[in-house]
């Protein structure tokens, strides 16, 4: 039974053997030997798929263990953005395939895509997720990313599991080899195989979730991510939408700015659009009214605690990202402490002590100086103006700093290439268009030895004198700084 044969599926279906009295020996051999071809077709999925799940990062799927508790959308918080990412999802007449969610670093990127993610497991249309982490082994790299992905679909989209686990069988080396090797044999090829008359798979998950692309090894690595993933859509019609989320680093900007890539994908930027200071606002009331609910001494707590100004304050504070009010109320909501005192370290009133209020931010601020290590000297000079000269009656730009600085025309979108996460830079065409800090508490940090060190400390004094100095020289030479008319400034 089955002699010489190849590539043989047996799938479902009743089987019947009759025997006779000259042909029962036969029947009984042909019987043997096909369960014996079952179980070895068995054990050759199961050690394909035991292979493939040694070399994952289950920490990164988005309902892991490791994640317990991950950051997600308060109730009735970013609402509008969730609700165009689903719209987005659920337009069977769009023309992108790619959804790139980006804004400044703590903007609350990850917590919108976990919450996308669990919509669309509730929704039975999530087929897998990723999310890196620059600071876990297996989630900082490109290596698991598509067996992750793959260890995923098996259960997603049951139909490729045999596939998958005879592609392995038949290839154990598969999980080092390139993604692109992986993403064709494990993915396309599974897919297309397990198509080949399977009505249902038109009915399975669709929506491929990533977050934090910018936090995957180094640039190189981001970008060829980028580029399987559009190859994968473009020349393979792979049946997936893929939902990414990440800073708008320059090398990641680029990319979506590629002429293929740009015509998949549609864009989401985190801005004054969907009104996050509202969301803010709300979020703060909501975790103030947990604390005093819950805390040992709620009791006690004064009823005005906190004031309408405190919450303002807050919110004024956090300029539109979310990583300000979750690091605060995390400090304050400490059942070994009086919360209002927690506040008064906040605004400055009571001396911080050993306490890291902003530890969390600290950490951010610093990683992400730390990549323009470069360009670290000539950066602050340019935080420093545009920090100092906000209250100032000076309209911050590129072409003001460049002269201040006695920079190269141009030179200061190379300098501030890798901090569009924590600035905001015009592009290069629009250097007499404002530049800004997205962050006030980045002042806050840069302005703190305790918090920012040596490296990126930056004196009020010293930078306040130096500007004088840098805008006396140029008022005194025409011939450099004519087209600027500097107005009149108490500064």
């Amino acid at each position: 039974m089955f002699p010489h044969s190849k590539n043989v599926k047996i799938s479902g279906g009743e089987f019947h053997v009759t025997y006779g009295a000259k042909t029962s020996e036969t029947a009984q051999k042909g019987k043997h030997i096909f369960v014996q071809f079952l179980c070895l077709q068995i054990s050759s999925i199961h050690t394909g798929i035991e292979l493939l799940q040694r070399k994952t990062a289950p920490g990164a799927v988005h309902n892991s263990d490791e994640r317990y508790d991950p950051p997600k959308c308060h109730p009735q918080t970013r609402e509008a953005i969730l609700q165009e990412i689903m719209d987005w999802i659920e337009d069977m007449d769009r023309q992108t395939r790619f959804l790139w969610l980006y804004g400044p670093a703590g903007a609350g990127k990850s917590a919108i895509e976990q919450t996308i993610a669990e919509l669309c497991y509730k929704m039975k249309i999530l087929a897998a997720s990723f999310f890196f982490s620059r600071s876990i082994g297996g989630r900082n790299e490109k290596t698991f990313l598509i067996t992750t992905i793959v260890d995923q679909l098996i259960v997603s989209i049951p139909e490729i599991r045999e596939h998958v686990g005879n592609a392995l069988y038949n290839n154990p080396s598969l999980p080092t080899r390139s993604l692109e090797a992986q993403m064709d044999a494990l993915i396309v090829k599974t897919l297309e195989a397990a198509a080949g008359g399977v009505d249902s798979m038109n009915l399975r998950p669709k929506v491929i979730v990533l977050d934090g692309l910018d936090e995957c090894g180094d640039p190189e690595s981001q970008r060829y991510i980028l580029k399987i993933l559009m190859n994968s859509v473009s020349n393979h019609s792979i049946p997936f939408s893929f939902i990414l989320a990440s800073r708008p680093e320059q090398h990641i900007r680029e990319a979506f700015d590629g002429k293929l890539l740009s015509s998949l994908t549609t864009r989401l930027v985190l801005d004054d659009k969907y009104y996050p200071d509202d969301d803010i606002r709300m979020f703060l009331q909501s975790k103030f009214r947990d604390i005093k609910d819950r805390h040992p001494s709620r009791g006690h707590l004064p009823s005005s605690w906190p004031s309408d100004e405190d919450v303002e304050r807050l919110v004024q504070k956090s300029s539109g990202q979310f990583i300000y009010p979750s690091t605060i109320i995390k400090f304050i909501d400490s059942h070994r402490h009086w919360p209002p005192d927690r506040l008064d370290i906040i605004f400055g009133i009571s001396p911080r002590g050993k306490t890291t209020p902003f530890a969390e931010m600290d950490s951010l601020y610093l990683h992400i100086l730390m990549s323009a290590s470069d360009n670290v000297n000539a950066a602050l000079e340019i935080f420093a103006i545009t920090l100092f000269l906000q209250h100032a009656h000076f309209q911050i730009t590129p072409r003001l700093i460049e002269s201040l600085l006695s920079l190269r025309k141009g030179e200061i979108f190379m300098i501030l290439s890798d901090l569009h996460s924590i600035i905001s830079v015009p592009s290069p065409d629009k250097r007499n268009s404002p530049l800004w800090l997205f962050h006030a508490s980045l002042g806050d940090f840069l302005t703190d030895h305790s918090r920012s060190g040596d490296t990126f400390f930056l004196d009020s004094g010293v930078c306040h004198r130096n500007i004088v100095n840098r805008i006396v020289k140029l008022l005194m030479n025409p011939a450099s700084g004519s087209h600027f008319h500097f107005p009149y400034s108490t500064y």
